[in-house]
């Protein structure tokens, strides 16, 4: 049981000690307040940081043609579901989800790409309602209801788990990115 405790606390630290965003009651920031995140690929043009993010985003995502846009060698826009891992509150040890629908996009520049704070569509609890994030569904603000109560105080199982969610995944895609395997064409 120690063993199992200590590696999910080294996990958790090596989480948020890579994490580039985090959430806040403004919304999704960088720890230096920004709405973006920068990396850079020495060396490299943006055709070809492009070129690798596709690779791996094609190699790596369920259905490619359902999840991605792009404007080629500009930007790509990812659409990402969170389901099983954002939960919000649990009860008499079972775990209650919400299924979060958000865009991340990533920009390209010569030497360098940029990567969007991911902008939150909407969340569905296992109740079935649905919040909408932004003015398109309706004027109330429904991210704070999904990460925090009517007093403000944030709910800290959802909060937490959907930052843990976020600061793996994005490091996953920059190390994807990054080591993205030649294919061998000799075939």
């Amino acid at each position: 049981m120690k063993k199992i405790m200590i590696i999910m606390f080294a996990l958790v630290c090596t989480m948020t000690a890579s994490a580039q965003f985090q959430l806040t009651k403004k919304g999704i920031l960088t720890e230096d307040g920004n709405d973006y995140y920068v990396v850079e690929f020495q060396g490299k043009t943006a055709e070809q940081i492009y070129k690798s993010a596709m690779d791996y985003l094609m190699a790596n995502y369920t259905d490619p043609k359902k999840g991605i846009t792009e404007q080629p060698n500009s930007m790509i826009t990812i659409k990402i579901i969170c389901g099983d891992r954002c939960f919000y509150d649990t009860f008499m040890g079972a775990r209650f989800y919400y299924v979060l629908n958000m865009n991340l996009v990533l920009r390209f520049k010569d030497g360098k790409m940029r990567i969007d704070a991911p902008s939150l569509i909407s969340a569905i609890n296992e109740a079935g309602i649905k919040f909408s994030f932004g003015a398109n569904d309706s004027d109330d603000f429904d991210y704070e209801k999904v990460f925090f109560n009517k007093k403000g105080k944030k709910n800290e199982k959802a909060f937490n788990s959907f930052s843990i969610y976020l600061n793996s995944l994005v490091p996953q895609i920059i190390d994807g990115i990054k080591n993205v395997k030649k294919v061998n064409d000799n075939w």
